[in-house]
Formats: C-alpha cells, sequence, structure tokens
C-alpha cells in the first residue's frame, strides 16, 4: 500500500476514480488503528463512466426533425422505405381466373452516427402507394434520412391477367426498393448497412387455379395473406409489401397496401 496526498496520473484513455479514504495515524506501524470512507461515485463528477449508455429511442412514422439530446454522441438508425401495394387481379368471364403479383418491400438501413457536432437531421417519410384498379405498376414514396441515405419505397406487384382455366399465366416481378447514399455518407461509421428491399414475387394462374402472391417481407414487417375473390387485409409492421388480387369472377379485386415507412433512433452518450 502506498500513501497519498493526492490522486495519480490517469493512465491514457482512462479515468481515476476515488474509491476510499484510508485514514492512518501518524507513526503506526501496522494498518489496525488505520480508518477508512467510502467515497461517493456519482455522474456528474465522473462523466467519463457514462460513455455508452442509452439516453432515448425516439421513432418516426412520418416527416419531421431529429433534434440531439444534450449528452448524446452517438446514434443507431434503423429504418425502411414503404412497401409497393399488390397488383390487380382483371374480372373474368366463366371459366376464367386471374392472379396478381405481389408489391416489393422498401430498401432499410442500419446506421451508426457520430452526431457529436450536430444539434439536428431532417427525415421524410415516404407514403406508400395507394393500389389500384389497373396494370400500371404504382412505385411508393423515398424516405430519407438527412444527407445520408435514401431508402426507395417498393413497386406495385403486375397485373394479374384473365386466362382460360385450360391454360395458365403469370404476372412479372416487382422491384424492391433501393439504396442512394446522400453526400455525408462518409460520416457514417463502421458496422452500418444499406440493402434494397425484397422483390415482390408472380402471381400464377394455370388450369383454372390462381395463386396471387403474398407480399415480400422487410426486416420490420409482413403482409396479409392473399385470397382469390377478394382483396388482402392490411400487414403488419413496416417495410412490407402488399399481397396480389385473386379472382375467378366477373370481378376484378385491387391488391393489399404496402406497409408504411419507419425510422427509430437510439441515442447512445
Amino acid at each position: 500500500i502506498q500513501a497519498a496526498t493526492s490522486a495519480p496520473t490517469a493512465p491514457a484513455g482512462g479515468a481515476v476514480v476515488l474509491l476510499y479514504t484510508v485514514t492512518v495515524p501518524s507513526g503506526v506501524t501496522n494498518l489496525s488503528t488505520a480508518t477508512s470512507v467510502a467515497a461517493t461515485a456519482m455522474y456528474p463528477t465522473i462523466p467519463t463512466l457514462a460513455l455508452g449508455r442509452l439516453l432515448s429511442v425516439q421513432s418516426f412514422t412520418a416527416s419531421g426533425t431529429y433534434t440531439k439530446s444534450a449528452r448524446a454522441r452517438l446514434i443507431r438508425v434503423r429504418g425502411c422505405g414503404p412497401g409497393g401495394p399488390g397488383g390487380y387481379a382483371e374480372p373474368n368471364s366463366t371459366g376464367y381466373t386471374s392472379a396478381a403479383g405481389a408489391g416489393g418491400a422498401g430498401a432499410e438501413c442500419e446506421l451508426w452516427i457520430d452526431v457529436s457536432a450536430l444539434t439536428s437531421i431532417s427525415i421524410t417519410v415516404g407514403t406508400p402507394a395507394t393500389p389500384i384498379a389497373s396494370s400500371s405498376q404504382s412505385t411508393s414514396g423515398s424516405s430519407v434520412f438527412g444527407a445520408y441515405v435514401t431508402l426507395g419505397g417498393g413497386q406495385g406487384g403486375g397485373v394479374g391477367v384473365s386466362v382460360s382455366n385450360s391454360s395458365g399465366t403469370q404476372s412479372v416481378n416487382a422491384a424492391g426498393g433501393s439504396v442512394t447514399w446522400g453526400g455525408l455518407s462518409s460520416k457514417v461509421l463502421s458496422g452500418s448497412f444499406a440493402k434494397s428491399g425484397a422483390y415482390g414475387q408472380q402471381g400464377i394462374s394455370i388450369f383454372g387455379n390462381g395463386v396471387p402472391a403474398i407480399g415480400a417481407s422487410s426486416a420490420y414487417g409482413s403482409a396479409a395473406s392473399p385470397q382469390n375473390n377478394g382483396s388482402p387485409g392490411t400487414g403488419s409492421g413496416y417495410g412490407a409489401g402488399g399481397s396480389g388480387g385473386g379472382s375467378n369472377s366477373t370481378t376484378g379485386y385491387i391488391g393489399g397496401s404496402g406497409m408504411p415507412s419507419w425510422f427509430v433512433i437510439e441515442e447512445y452518450s
């Protein structure tokens, strides 16, 4: 044991924390008469011990602005673009069937960003395209996180063409949302990633059996089950494509809606 009247020099990259004060009477040759008092270690006096602490979690389902908390040093950003709508199943004459394709999923990201020198970041949350009774494959809007990354929305599913029950056909695929890096992408830390959304699969009609496609899943959401002679219901979560419509009647059915966009931000000290 070495007595000291002042704190030693902190090692490189470290800190010195006072845990006990030991009082040794003058002239003693052993420690039997020494007394000790535990120190109180509190954040305001040793802020370096608080690095890496989760400070807050903020979720954005509409466009807005992220404003940094006072002690935030790093943020983890997860998000996705909106999914594309499911395709339209055409009406049929007797002896005909139609099955539409699925919408593609929105692009996704997980980013780590140093926000020490920042105060705020603008956020655009893209809008899912509306399912329509048309062969057009509408694409959902893009979601933008500052000047770091743009996450594209998924493409709408392919139309289910009416086909004779003695034959067969399939719709086209739907593209998933794409990733576009912004001017500040170099500020994104290692361990981050972004990926395109999954493709929406084809609807198939063959020999009177219609199989509309289920919407492409994302990491954060999934589509409702498709059905014949009906439009799919609403899926869950975020970023998934809508399922295709299906029909073996004289009524045409639109596809399901793509799931919305979303960003969630975790702040760390």
